[in-house]
This record gives structure tokens, sequence and C-alpha cells, in this order.
């Protein structure tokens, strides 16, 4: 089993050399359209921004619009311009408010319309068209898509002649079919590229599909037959020829066959439409890839060039010229394969419709609370409430919370396009800059403050002004940094040198800051600040039972701890629950950036305790779990922080443990939400029973409670991550 890191090592090397030697995002045709969905599926498993940013500027450039290619009656569009529709899809799925579907729905009413039903003359089309066309029936409950599509694959495979039921394979179209050409050598002439077309592209329908779908037993059935045929045809090397039945024709293996197959393999093992013998075969041509096509600088080469068959011209080039040849096929179905390798590796956690219900009916109780705040809200930011209505936070421009009502903000935005948030969150924001005009009275936390805020609004707008404040906050909290103690310093301190020591947990939520600053800027110094400083936390501040220290002080020169400090929990040596969350939510957070094993392995086991004590108390979270039975402190804001955590760690475990973490994720929510959440019209914020610290302050409703709380719904609802 191929690891993580090294999935995710491939993904940069492939992923990141084509888009710098691609800077122009290019039209939403067949090639680019193929490369897009292996984009989005790269920064599905990496959140790197610059994946997600190539593509949504790719929709921009391209009006959200499927190609203008049409069918030869000019009637509707061609197969070859659906493809760019699946990559649209997900962008609006992970952006909702800027994509529309009112174009494309459109030209697919044209299509349905139509009743014509010859337009795949080119067995091309299956991948290009029939996962797309199944999509869409699933994500409208319309089944006019999966008609449409049984109708086009019926007339392409019966009225042309396409399918060869005796060989289980395809011929590219009918100027290929036996009577009227073979290769020299007389044989059939059955195209690598094109049954990989058709293979791949009824895995990924199947996969699209539901098993009810009346269509799906005889889509199966052609699926299983060409796997066993396909398998036959592997060369010992691992690879394919251009031609399968003539290997003295067609003698050298080529790459985009290769790839479409090998993707073909592990979907049809995942959907458990194969047996595992085919384990060997598909990692068999996986290795070919490897070893021939990807070349050492990332390039993905011995693509055949666009074509209709076997090609002889391909085999006349010279190896140098084979190997540089490549194709944004190629290259997305390559980012694909390393998928299902990430899926075979993690498992996954589908959310069922019983939940999907309780997302939805959460989403219109927030939207319905906090509209009416997000219009009223006003010259400052809140933090709080006074129980009626919102409050300043409690440090002024400078507190460490001002983050969250605009991240909050912009988290509804996400979700409805209603653009009183959006306003609302800009004018926090102006708010925000001011804290910049006497930055000696920052900290540690401009994480915390700017993540949220600019972090989401850079996401969703690619606002320069908020891309300039995300460098000044990760430059200001790099500047912090001791170098020879190997921390970052946590708070500013009173003039005594105190302060210079000491390092608090909650600091491992700023670190995607620095995290983004290295994928941004290209310079690896943020990126090491960050992972020295999260090796300090991981070897001092995690107890052996997976517990945590608050507080540790640290010698300025040698970085050695000196002792832990009591913090906001019930004593030193108590385990306050929020910070338990900062831990194992900061730590997978440092996983997903870099791949380390070993902060993954600290999240959970930070999060293994926390869930063990919050199952001990029906997954009501005390403030501290090791504090007396009196007075009783709940702290929804931990509990919300935590489910949002828990969601987060469940996306990167190995699939035998995800359930653990997604379902105590659901169990905090659902106790919190009916207990705590006040969804009254006439009173400002949400959770109830937020405590800032043991010692100090009365329960309250504490923002960055209602913020995780829509954090973690939103994950549910959207299976994304915004920053």
């Amino acid at each position: 089993m191929y690891s993580k890191e090294f999935i995710i090592n491939q993904i940069k090397k492939v992923n990141d050399y084509w888009i710098n030697e691609n800077p122009q995002t290019g039209d939403a045709g067949w090639e680019r359209g193929a490369y897009m969905i292996g984009n989005m599926a790269a920064y599905e498993m990496t959140y790197d921004n610059k994946y997600f940013e190539y593509a949504l500027n790719w929709a921009r450039a391209n009006g959200w619009k499927l190609h203008s290619l049409r069918n030869k009656k000019g009637t509707c569009v061609n197969a070859n311009s659906l493809i760019g529709g699946e990559s649209y899809l997900r962008l609006m799925d992970v952006f909702p408010v800027e994509g529309t579907d009112e174009y494309m729905l459109r030209e697919m009413d044209t299509l349905l319309s139509d009743e014509a039903n010859d337009d795949w003359w080119w067995v091309d089309s299956v991948y290009m068209a029939f996962p797309y066309l199944h999509k869409l029936g699933v994500k409208y409950s319309d089944e006019r898509y999966f008609d449409k599509a049984h109708r086009l694959y019926v007339n392409m495979r019966y009225a042309r002649g396409l399918y060869d039921s005796e060989e289980h394979l395809w011929y590219r179209d009918e100027r290929f079919t036996p009577d009227k050409e073979v290769s020299k050598n007389g044989k059939k002439i059955f195209w690598a590229r094109g049954n990989g077309w058709v293979f791949a592209g009824l895995a990924r329908g199947l996969d699209a599909m539901s098993k009810d779908c009346k269509y799906y037993e005889e889509y199966k059935a052609v699926f299983c037959h060409m796997a066993e045929r396909i398998r036959s045809c592997m060369r010992s090397d691992g690879g394919y020829t251009t031609g399968l039945y003539d290997p003295d024709e067609f003698p050298l293996s080529e790459t985009s066959g290769t790839a479409l197959f090998t993707l073909g393999f592990f979907i049809g093992m995942r959907l458990g439409l194969l047996d595992e013998t085919y384990l060997e075969t598909a990692f068999k041509g996986f290795e070919w890839l490897n070893s021939n096509a990807l070349q050492p600088n990332g390039k993905i080469g011995y693509v055949q060039g666009v074509s209709r068959g076997p090609d002889m011209s391909w085999e006349k080039f010279s190896d140098e010229e084979k190997k540089l040849n490549s194709n944004d096929c190629a290259v997305g179905t390559y980012l694909l394969i390393l998928k299902e390798l990430w899926l075979k590796n993690e498992g996954e956690v589908k959310v069922c419709e019983d939940i999907n219900s309780w997302v939805d009916s959460i989403c219109e109780k927030l939207d319905r609370k906090l509209c009416k705040y997000a219009k009223n809200v006003h010259g400052f930011i809140p933090g709080s409430t006074d129980g009626s209505e919102y409050i300043p936070s409690y440090g002024g421009v400078h507190s460490w919370t001002n983050g969250f009502w605009p991240g909050l903000m912009w988290l509804m935005y996400s979700g409805t396009g209603n653009e009183v948030y959006r306003r609302a969150a800009e004018h926090s924001e102006e708010i925000l800059d001011k804290a910049f005009e006497d930055m000696e009275k920052l900290d540690h936390d401009v994480g915390f403050m700017w993540i949220p805020s600019s972090g989401y609004n850079y996401k969703l707008t690619r606002n320069k002004q908020c891309e300039k404040r995300l460098f000044k906050a990760a430059s200001f909290l790099a500047s912090r940094y001791n170098p020879d103690g190997g921390y970052i310093r946590a708070w500013n301190g009173d003039g005594t040198g105190r302060y210079r020591q000491l390092v608090i947990i909650d600091s491992m939520m700023n670190l995607p800051l620095l995290y983004w600053a290295a994928n941004h800027t290209g310079d690896e110094k943020y990126k090491r600040i960050a992972m020295h400083h999260a090796d300090k936390i991981m070897n001092h501040h995690v107890r052996a039972d997976g517990s945590v220290n608050h507080i540790v002080r640290y010698d300025e020169i040698t970085g050695s701890p000196i002792c832990a400090e009591g913090g906001q929990g019930f004593d030193v040596l108590s385990s306050w629950t929020r910070g338990q969350v900062w831990g194992f939510y900061g730590f997978t957070l440092s996983y997903v950036y870099t791949g380390r094993q070993e902060y993954l392995d600290t999240a959970k086991k930070i999060a293994n305790y926390f869930i063990a004590a919050a199952s001990c108390e029906d997954w009501f979270v005390k403030s501290d779990f090791r504090s007396p039975t009196e007075p009783l402190l709940y702290d929804s804001t931990a509990s919300m922080a935590a489910a949002s955590g828990l969601l987060e760690l469940a996306c990167q475990v190995g699939k035998y443990e995800k359930k653990m973490y997604f379902d105590a994720a659901l169990k905090l929510l659902k106790t919190a939400e009916s207990n705590f959440a006040d969804w009254s019209d006439d009173k400002a914020g949400i959770m109830q029973h937020g405590c800032i610290w043991y010692h100090g302050g009365k329960p309250d409703k504490i923002v960055y409670g209602d913020y995780y709380f829509a954090e973690a719904v939103t994950k549910l609802r959207y299976n994304n991550r915004l920053f």
C-alpha cells in the first residue's frame, strides 16, 4: 500500500509541474476538462490553494460555460463539451456563491429534448459525458439524464456496432470495425486509449449512479467483461500498446491507455465490481506509469498525441520524442489514480440521509437567526453577548477573537450567497485593519484573527487586500519565532522577560497561517518555523495519556522546557477542554499541510483522550475534564470546536477509524444543539454555556462557539475546508 506521504508527494510533483508549465488555464474542451477533474481531486486530497485557484480561474475564464463545440447537426453540445461541466459541479459544491448551473441546465435541456440519440459516434464520448450526465441526474433527482445517457449508449453500442461482444472491447468508431479496417497483420483494431475512455468512463459513471438505477446491471456486466479482457492484454512490463491486439505492429507501451485502464481497475475494486485479484494488475500498471511515464521533473510523458486510433506516426517517434510528449488528459488521469490510492488507503465516510436532513434544518435556523444581526451590527466586532445583544470583544480591536464574527459571516455567505453576510464580513475586516496600526499589541493569535476573516474572504473572492493582510499577519507571526528556543512566543508580557518564555497549546491553531504563506510564496521558511514550533508542542505539551498542558515555560537559549504553568483550566495538572481541542485540531491541520505522520498520530492521541472523557459525560463537555463536581461548568465553545476538528480528523485517518471520529463529532453537535442552542429571534447569539476560562467570567454566548458550530455544519454540508 502506498502511504499518504507518498501520494501527496506525487500529487505535488506532477500537478505543480503541470500548472507551472501551463499558466494559462485554457478552454473547457475535452483535454483541459479531463485534466481539471484530476486537479480537483488533487485539491481535495491536499487542500493546496493553488490547485483550487487554478480551477477557479479556469471556470471564471470560461464564464462557467460548457465548451462551444456542437454535435454534427448543431442542435446541442458535443459530448466532448460536457466533461468540463464535471469540474464546474464540484467547484460549485465547494464555492457555491459564484458558480451558477443556469447556463449548464439550459444546455442540458436542449440535449435532453433532442429526439436524436446518435451523437455518440465515437467511444471517447463515454468518458467525456457518461459520468457527468449521471452526476446531474443524481444531483437534481432527474431520471431524464439516466435515460438520455442510456439511449446514447445503446445507439453507440448496437446501432453503430462499436462494441464487440465476443472480444468485449470497443472499436473507436465505425471506421475501425473489421469490415472497414484491420491492422497490417489482419487483426482487429482495438485502440488502447479508446477502450480506456470506455472502461474508466463506465467505472466513473457507475461510481456516480445508485445501484438501484435500472441500467446499473447492464453497465456493470460490460465493465466486468472488459476488465477481464483488458487484464489479458497487459504487457509484461505493466503497460499497454496503442493497438491492443497487434503488439507486433504497435510494439511500445503508451501512457494514456495504461493510465485509464489502471484507473478503471482501482475504481472497479473500490465499488466491489472487481475482486482483489485485480490488485496486482492495477499496481503493475501504476508502477509502469511511475517508472516510465513520470519524469524526474514531474512531467508525464510517453503520451500518444491527439488521435483517432493506433497511430503509426507515434511508433516512428524517437524514444526521446515520446518521452517528452504529454497531454492534459494523461495528467488528470494520473491524479485520479492517486485519489483512488488515497481512498483505498483511507476509506470514505458518507453522510447518511437523516444527517443531511438535520444539517439542512440547522442551516435554515442559522440563516434565520443570523441574517437579522448581520444587518444590524455596525461599528464593532461582536465577541459575546450581554444576554440579549452582541457586545464587542473584551480586548478591543486587538482581541484574538475578532476573526470569528467575520468568519461566521463568510460561512453564511458561502452557503447562502446573501450579500448581507458579505457586507457584514467586510465591514468587520475594515475594523480589524486598525489592529495593524498598533502591531505591538498583537500576539501569536494573529492566525485566529485573520484566517477566518481575510483567509476565507481571499478564498472566496481573491481580494488582493485580503492577500496583503494575510502576508502581513504571517510575517508578523514568523517574527515572533525564537530560533534558539525553537518556538513561537505566545504573549507580549509585562517587560520582565517572563512572557518571552511562554508557549500555549492554542498556538497550534495559528500555524496554518504560516503553511499558507509557504504554499503561496514558495518560501519554505514559513513552513520550517511552523514545524519547529509544532515539534516543540508535540514533545513537551502533550502528556503520555493524551491530555495536554495549556502553558509551558521554555529556556530562551536552549529551548529546554522549564515547567508547565496553570492556564485557563482548573489547575496546572488539569485538562482544560478547549486546550485539548486546540491540540488535536491543530495537529490535524499540521498533518494536512505537511503529511508528517507524527502529527497525525499526536492528533489521534489527544482526540482519543477527549472522546473518552466526553463520552463519560454523555457528550456534555465541561470546561475542564479534571475539575470538581461543583461548580459544574460546561463549555459549548470547546464542544463545537471539537466537533469541527473531529470531522477534519475523520478525513485523514484510516477507513476503520473514521467512523469513531465522525460519530463523536455528530454526538457533540446534536447534544449541544438540543440543549444549549438558543434559536429565539430576540436574543443575539446561539450557543449558550460558553466558558472563557474556569476561574473567571460567567458562562455566556461566545461568538467562537457559534463560529465553530457553523464551521462543522458547513463541513457536513459541503465536505470542504475554506482555508
